[in-house]
């Protein structure tokens, strides 16, 4: 359906030729394809960021506890 209506619009223009829209697509598909790319590296670094701040919270929750922890025995 897309491919057609690609070709419908480039025969309306009158100034395309099959071969002009065939390397359009494959801009459009390469365009897309970097961009899922750049997605999951997006996640990806977002992901370890994240186990970064979860370490950083659990390290500071268990500094937290044994402080509690000693003032109890005192």
């Amino acid at each position: 359906m897309w491919k057609e209506d690609t070709v419908m619009a480039a025969k309306k223009r009158g100034s395309e030729t099959k071969a002009n829209v065939r390397a359009r697509r494959e801009s459009i598909k390469r365009i897309f394809r970097l961009g899922a790319k750049l997605g999951g590296a997006l996640v990806s670094t977002a992901d370890r960021e994240f186990d970064k701040l979860l370490d950083s919270v659990e390290a500071s929750l268990q500094k937290a506890l044994k402080k509690v922890s000693a003032g109890d025995k005192k």
